[in-house]
């Protein structure tokens, strides 16, 4: 297994283990909503990551979903198209961890993981099968794309 292959299914699991903390926010008593919406953002952001590093584009810390979808869409366009949905929880990746701000409301809650199992889905569909890690129980949707490793 190459380094790259690898390090993308580093960032994959760890995409799908903050959607399924989000969906844990979501199923106690009482819910989290705070947690709910971080981790959906969170579960967006790394996905994303994942699809980046495995095309080898480089990426600065950062939060935003909009300039992830911008580095995604120099590869295939359609990261483009789904940039402005995703970035919609850009926001959550700090506003709701400091006291003051108010609480998610519970279609806010339900939005944000929605958009995480969309863009879980969308990224997924544009990584070869080999990105995704064996123990996540995830199947791969398509036939993996043209390799860009030697």
């Amino acid at each position: 297994m190459t380094d790259v292959i690898q390090l993308t299914q580093e960032w994959v699991a760890l995409a799908l283990a903050d959607r399924s903390m989000a969906q844990r926010a979501l199923e106690i008593a009482p819910a989290l909503p705070r947690q709910a919406c971080f981790h959906s953002q969170q579960a967006v952001e790394k996905v994303l990551k994942a699809y980046l590093t495995y095309h080898g584009v480089v990426f600065e810390k950062t939060h935003s979903i909009a300039r992830l979808c911008t580095l995604g869409a120099t590869i295939d366009p359609a990261f483009g198209d789904v940039g402005v949905t995703y970035d919609r929880l850009s926001d959550y990746a700090v506003e709701f961890r400091y006291p003051d701000s108010e609480e998610p409301t519970t279609q806010e809650m339900n939005e944000a993981l929605a958009i995480a199992d969309q863009a879980i889905g969308f990224v997924l569909r544009h990584l070869p099968a080999t990105c995704v890690p064996p123990e996540s129980g995830v199947e791969a949707k398509r036939e993996p794309p043209d390799d860009p490793l030697p």
